[in-house]
């Protein structure tokens, strides 16, 4: 009974061990990569959301950018800041983009229709 106990104790401390090590590669393996700069357009069409998105994730810091003269380019390499993924931006655009289609079809049946209805 305490052998298995010791077992499970080093099974686990191993385990453990083991995640760290994996982790520390996994970031040296992220630092050793080049960065991956974008333009605002860009980094937005590869996020799935607008550019104003993209300017305000770099004005709050939660997506990484260097500032080269006057442009500002997104590091698609850096992970996002804060927690925020690239996939949780990009599906926070999906429902903004839903909403903005519905909104859209709505304006375009009426110029469909010939114009303002009373």
């Amino acid at each position: 009974m305490i052998d298995e106990a010791i077992r499970a104790a080093v099974t686990e401390a191993i385990a453990a061990s083991e995640a760290r090590i994996i982790a520390a590669m996994r970031e040296a393996i992220r630092q050793a990569q080049p960065a991956r700069l974008l333009s605002v357009a860009d980094a937005a069409v590869e996020l799935g959301i607008s550019q104003c998105s993209v300017r305000r994730h770099v004005a709050d810091c939660t997506l990484p950018s260097r500032r080269v003269g006057a442009r500002v380019l997104v590091d698609l390499s850096q992970p996002a800041s804060d927690g925020v993924s690239t996939m949780q931006l990009g599906s926070l655009s999906d429902a903004a983009r839903r909403g903005l289609d519905a909104n859209t079809a709505g304006v375009t049946q009426q110029g469909r229709r010939g114009g303002r209805q009373s």
